[in-house]
C-alpha cells in the first residue's frame, strides 16, 4: 500500500511521523489492500489472505479508541484490530 501526505498522528502506518509531501512511501508490512479508509487522523485498511480471511489494520490517533485495538495508544505502525 502506498501513501502519502501529512503523517503527524502517525496516519501513514511508515513507524514514525514524518510528513510525506512530494514522494509516496510503503506503509510498514502491508503488501496488499481491499479497501481502505482515511480520515484526519487515522487510516484502517481491510485485507484478505488467500484463504480469504479478512484482516484490518489501522494506524494514527486513537484518542477515543477509533483504531479498535481495544487502546486509546497512538499507533504508527499498522496494527491488527478487531473486525
Amino acid at each position: 500500500m502506498r501513501c502519502w501526505g501529512n503523517n503527524a498522528a502517525g496516519q501513514l502506518g511508515t513507524g514514525n511521523t514524518a510528513t510525506i509531501a512530494y514522494a509516496s512511501t510503503n506503509a510498514i508490512g502491508l503488501t496488499t489492500g481491499t479497501a481502505v479508509a482515511a480520515g484526519g487522523n487515522h487510516t484502517i485498511t481491510l485485507t484478505a489472505s488467500p484463504t480469504l480471511i479478512a484482516t484490518a489494520s489501522a494506524s494514527g490517533v486513537n484518542t477515543n479508541g477509533q483504531l479498535g485495538d481495544n487502546t486509546t495508544t497512538r499507533r504508527t505502525n499498522p496494527v491488527l484490530t478487531r473486525l
